[in-house]
This record gives C-alpha cells, structure tokens and sequence, in this order.
C-alpha cells in the first residue's frame, strides 16, 4: 500500500483514506511507526462507517468513482497482486 499511495501522492485524482474501525489512534500511530507506513490513517467509529463498507472482513479495499459508487472491493488482505 505504501509503494501505491507514493506513486499517486501528488496526482490530485486520487484520495487515499486508511480507516480503522476497531483501534485506538495509539494503535494506529504504533502499527504505522513499526511499519514505516506514512499513509492518511482515519480512526473512526462503527456508527460512522457507511453501510456500504461493512463487510464484516478485516482488512477490506474500496476503490471509489469519482461520483462517490463504490466502482471495486476486495475482503481479506490485498497484495500487490490482487486484482480489484
């Protein structure tokens, strides 16, 4: 993820959003500190999280279209070999 959000960190058509549902912003801060992660981390509540997007699947992917429909999803860790 890290590799893929450097790529398109600058190109104004595309957002990043890394939400976490289930942690503290501690956690969060930790997991992306021990990771070397330097990507957009959300912490949010369930309540907050569109209908949509409960999958009941850790970790999930949404790619969105630029109307806001969700255009991909991917349940379950994606690697860089994961098609969307």
């Amino acid at each position: 993820m890290q590799k893929l959000y450097d790529h398109y960190r600058n190109d104004p058509d595309v957002e990043f959003l890394i939400v976490s549902r289930l942690d503290s912003p501690l956690a969060v801060r930790s997991y992306a500190y021990r990771n070397h992660l330097d990507l957009p981390f959300y912490v949010t509540e369930d309540e907050d999280v569109p209908e949509a997007m409960h999958l009941n699947q850790y970790p999930s992917t949404f790619l969105y279209a630029r109307d806001g429909t969700i255009a991909a999803q991917h349940a379950g860790v994606a690697t860089g070999r994961t098609n969307l």
